[in-house]
């Protein structure tokens, strides 16, 4: 997996998230998910055997109020992390939602690997960004993931 897209909802005209009534999270997942231009950052983590951890922050291109609707959201979300948990959260002093959730992937020796996805969806004065974590480990023992928590900024 070399760009983490573990989050993203490639959602059809007939994904839940249609039928709760917040197209803008598959709309705008499925965009992301066809265009590099979505991406803002990414960064992979270097001199790793196996999974390198990642993160990148992906401007998702919807409107703020879009956030309010929480089962949206997650089922969204659940077409690529079946298991993906979206609660509210406060995110640097901003209302936004936390994600977490775990996706199985099969390593290039065959071998099994459950990949720890983390992420923190927050609307800004550019518009709705999710940064998203890719680990071996739980969001919330990893400590590039509880630093980033801690000490981001949103403008």
């Amino acid at each position: 997996m070399a760009l983490d897209r573990s989050l993203l909802a490639h959602a059809p005209a007939g994904d839940p998230a249609r039928r709760v009534g917040e197209p803008q999270f598959a709309s705008a997942a499925a965009a992301v998910g066809t265009s590099t231009s979505n991406i803002k950052y990414l960064a992979v983590a270097t001199g790793t055997a196996g999974y390198a951890s990642n993160v990148e922050v992906l401007d998702l291109g919807i409107p703020k109020a879009a956030l309010s609707n929480v089962v949206a959201a997650q089922s969204a979300f659940r077409n690529e992390v079946p298991n993906a948990v979206v609660v509210p959260a406060t995110i640097a002093d901003t209302r936004g939602l936390s994600l977490t959730g775990t996706v199985p992937l099969t390593v290039a020796s065959g071998g099994q690997l459950t990949v720890h996805s983390t992420a923190f969806i927050v609307g800004t004065s550019k518009g709705v960004y999710a940064v998203i974590f890719g680990t071996a480990d739980d969001g919330s023992q990893d400590a590039d993931v509880q630093a980033a928590l801690h000490t981001l900024r949103v403008a």
